[in-house]
C-alpha cells in the first residue's frame, strides 16, 4: 500500500517559491481537474486538500479491501497531480445514533466556557455520550472524498470544537478501516501542549465523528506564506516546538509520518498544536514499511521500501520542513514524481547564503540519508542539544512560558479568518445531501471506536 500527496503539473518550486502564486495556493490547488480519472482522492485535510492511496496488494482476507485496478499512480512525464472534490455535499446523519465517545477534561483556552467546579464538570463529562445533533455546524472547514471538518459548538455548554466527518462507506470501500482507528487511537494517547486534543469520538450508521479542540490561528503554511520564509529565531522557536511533539509520540513508539505546515496549526495563544492524525501509527519492534506521507517530506526508506523504517523517517521531515522555514523551499524539487524521489535519494544538499553555518549544521545532520546516522535516531536528546536550539529552555518551552513570535489576531472563539475564505464561506446546507446506504455487516470494521475513557 503506497499513500501520497502530489502537486498538480507545476513544480512544488513554482508553488512555494513564487510570492504570488504562494497567495493563491489553497485556492488554485482545489480547482485543479480529475486527469484521465486515473485517481481518486483520500483524507480529510484542514484545507480541503486530499491525499492520494494506491493499493495494489491482493486481499489476505475475505474482509480485505483493495483499490480498484484501474487507480494508479501515473509513470508519465506529464506530472503529479493533485485532486480535490469539489462536491458541496453536507452530512447531516440524524438517525439511530450509536454514541459514545471519549470525553476529556477542557483544555485551557482563552475563550473556553467551563463551569466554576470543574471537577463536577469532569465528572460530569465522563458520563456524557455526544450525539450529532448536540452540536450546531457554524462554518466550514475542510473537504476530502470521505468526509468533511467543521467549525461547530456544543448546544449545552456553548465550546467551540472541530468536528471531523467520515464516512463509514467510504472508509471500507478505500481500506483505510485501520487509518481510521489509528488516527482516533494516537489521539487518544497523544496528550501533550503541542498536539491537538481529541475531545469525543462517536458514530451514526453511516459516518465516524472526532471532535477536536478548533485551532484558531490557521495552518502554519499561512503564515510561511505571508513571511515568505522565517527568521531563523522564528524557525528555532516553531521547529522546537514540533520536536517536543514528535518526541512525546515516540516515546510512546508512535511514528506521525506526514509532517508539512499544512499539519501545523497555530494556536490562539501562538503556539503550534501537530493536527491530522490519519497517517500516525504505532509501532512494533519491526518498523514499519508502508509508504505514505506527503512525497516532498518522505525520508529515503520510506521511498526505497528496502527496509522496515521507524522513528528517524520524523526527523528526516522536520529536516525538510525546517529547511523551508529558513528558505521559502523545500530542498529537493521537482513537477516530476519519479524525479523527486530521484532528486530525494541521491541530490546534494544547497543552502541559500543567508543560511548561517548553525542551520546547515543541523539541517546537513536531519537529511542524512542513513537513518541510523540520522540526528535523533538515538533519541530527541540529540535533536534538543544541538546548537541550533542553544536559545531553548526546554522545560519552560513545554510549560508555554516563552512567548512565541507571532500571536494571531481573534475576534472570538469562532473567528475563521486565519482559514482561506474561500473554503470557509461555502454553505452550510445542501439541495443534493442525501443519506447513503452501508451494510449492517460492515459495521463489525468500527467496533470500538466509539467508548468512553
Amino acid at each position: 500500500m503506497a499513500l501520497f500527496l502530489f502537486n498538480g503539473q507545476r513544480s512544488w518550486k513554482a508553488w512555494r517559491n513564487s510570492k504570488k502564486e504562494k497567495a493563491a495556493h489553497i485556492t488554485l490547488r482545489r480547482r485543479l481537474e480529475t486527469i484521465e480519472g486515473e485517481a481518486r482522492i483520500l483524507g480529510v485535510m484542514p484545507d480541503g486538500s486530499s491525499q492520494l492511496q494506491f493499493d495494489f496488494s491482493p486481499p489476505t482476507s475475505a474482509n480485505s479491501f483493495v483499490c480498484p485496478a484501474n487507480v494508479r499512480p501515473r509513470d508519465d512525464d506529464v506530472g503529479p497531480v493533485e485532486i480535490v472534490i469539489e462536491d458541496e455535499e453536507i452530512d447531516m446523519d440524524l438517525l439511530n445514533f450509536q454514541s459514545i465517545s471519549i470525553a476529556q477534561a477542557p483544555a485551557s483556552l482563552p475563550f473556553h466556557i467551563s463551569p466554576a467546579n470543574p471537577t463536577s464538570f469532569s465528572s460530569r463529562l465522563l458520563a456524557y455520550k455526544p450525539h450529532l445533533d448536540d452540536f450546531v455546524l457554524l462554518s466550514f472547514l475542510g473537504q476530502g472524498a470521505y468526509g468533511k471538518v467543521y467549525l461547530v459548538s456544543n448546544n449545552e455548554t456553548n465550546e467551540v470544537f472541530a468536528m471531523k466527518c467520515m464516512k463509514k462507506a467510504d472508509i471500507v470501500k478505500q481500506n483505510v478501516v485501520n487509518y481510521a482507528h489509528h488516527e482516533r487511537s494516537v489521539l487518544i494517547a497523544a496528550s501533550h501542549p503541542f498536539i491537538v486534543h481529541l475531545r469525543y469520538a462517536f458514530q451514526t450508521p453511516q459516518k465516524l465523528y472526532l471532535i477536536l479542540d478548533y485551532i484558531p490561528g490557521g495552518e502554519l503554511f499561512s503564515r510561511l506564506n505571508a513571511e515568505n520564509f522565517f527568521l531563523e529565531s522564528m524557525a528555532v522557536f516553531y521547529s522546537a516546538e514540533i520536536v517536543c511533539a514528535l518526541s512525546h509520540l515516540h516515546t510512546q513508539d508512535i511514528i506521525y509520518r506526514d509532517l508539512k505546515p499544512e499539519n501545523l496549526m497555530i494556536h490562539s495563544d501562538g503556539h503550534i498544536c501537530l493536527t491530522d492524525f490519519g497517517l500516525a501509527k504505532r509501532l512494533d519492534v519491526n518498523g514499519t514499511q508502508t509508504m505514505c506521507g506527503t512525497l516532498a517530506y518522505l525520508a529515503p526508506e520510506v521511498i526505497s521500501k528496502k527496509v522496515p523504517y521507524g522513528k528517524p523517517a520524523d526527523w528526516w521531515s522536520l529536516g525538510v520542513l525546517l529547511y523551508e522555514m529558513l528558505s521559502g523551499r523545500i530542498p529537493f524539487d521537482s513537477a516530476n514524481r519519479n524525479t523527486l524521489q530521484k532528486k530525494i535519494m541521491n541530490q546534494k544538499l544547497s543552502f541559500p547564503k543567508h543560511i548561517t553555518n548553525t542551520a546547515k549544521s543541523i539541517l546537513k545532520k536531519l537529511l542524512c540519508r542513513d537513518p541510523s546516522a540520522r540526528l535523533g535516531s538515538s533519541g530527541d536528546e540529540q535533536v534538543k542539544t544541538h546548537p541550533f536550539f542553544a536559545s531553548i529552555k526546554w522545560g519552560e518551552l513545554e510549560k508555554k512560558l516563552i512567548t512565541p513570535p507571532f500571536i494571531p489576531d481573534l475576534t472570538g472563539p469562532t473567528d475563521t479568518r486565519h482559514f482561506d475564505l474561500d473554503i470557509t464561506s461555502r454553505p452550510l446546507h445542501s439541495p443534493t445531501d442525501e443519506k447513503s446506504s452501508f451494510a449492517e455487516s460492515f459495521q463489525d470494521h468500527f467496533k470500538g471506536f466509539s467508548f468512553a475513557r
